[in-house]
């Protein structure tokens, strides 16, 4: 925890990064110590500037494998009734390519309402 609040501490006060962002730093191992906490705020007395976060690989994957199947539900529901020969056949029977056209392309600061107009 100590090195990544250094690289914090390190980030903020480069002088390279524009603004005040707000730095997370992940620390990863195989198991957390006891009495360590898994969250640390960095700063100085104005402000915080970062924050440090422990977790295990194995909270890690849980997580990334919660997330995962929410997608594979998703696209299990959606395309379901599609066998995987027939999906691709689909997707790769679109071959359309759009166009854009550089010279007529918007000049900086155009809103967006009406760069969506122009679609």
């Amino acid at each position: 925890m100590n090195q990544a609040d250094g690289y914090v501490q390190d980030i903020a006060n480069s002088g390279y990064v524009s603004g005040s962002p707000f730095i997370t730093a992940w620390v990863v191992g195989q198991s957390v110590a006891a009495g360590v906490a898994t969250t640390k705020t960095v700063g100085d007395e104005k402000h915080s500037y970062g924050q440090v976060r422990a977790t295990t690989y194995g909270a890690l994957v849980s997580t990334a494998n919660l997330r995962l199947m929410r997608l594979r539900k998703t696209l299990e529901d959606r395309y379901n009734n599609l066998k995987t020969d027939a999906l691709l056949l689909k997707v790769l029977a679109t071959q359309e390519q759009a166009s854009f056209d550089l010279d007529s392309a918007p000049a900086a600061g155009t809103k967006v309402s009406t760069l969506k107009e122009a679609i």
